[in-house]
């Protein structure tokens, strides 16, 4: 049986998914030790992500429509 490789660009959203939960709970314990919510640093860095994911996710979407639009593979 082959193994489906992954691409580029699947490899980099687990990198982002992972990024965010590791993010989030360093956040959590650090909230919880001192007391202090890092409001900025917060949405900073949920929004350099979020935007990342969603770029990819629009990248993964348009090569998917153009694929089916040119037939190279079967419309889901």
């Amino acid at each position: 049986m082959k193994k489906k490789k992954l691409s580029g660009l699947d490899k980099y959203l687990i990198f982002s998914f992972t990024c965010l939960i590791v993010f989030t709970i360093v956040m959590i314990i650090v909230q919880t030790i001192t007391g202090v919510m890092q409001d900025t640093l917060i949405t900073c860095f949920f929004s350099v992500f979020g935007g990342e994911l969603l770029m990819c996710a629009l990248i993964k979407r348009l090569k998917i429509k153009k694929e089916v639009q040119y037939g190279e593979i079967d419309e889901p």
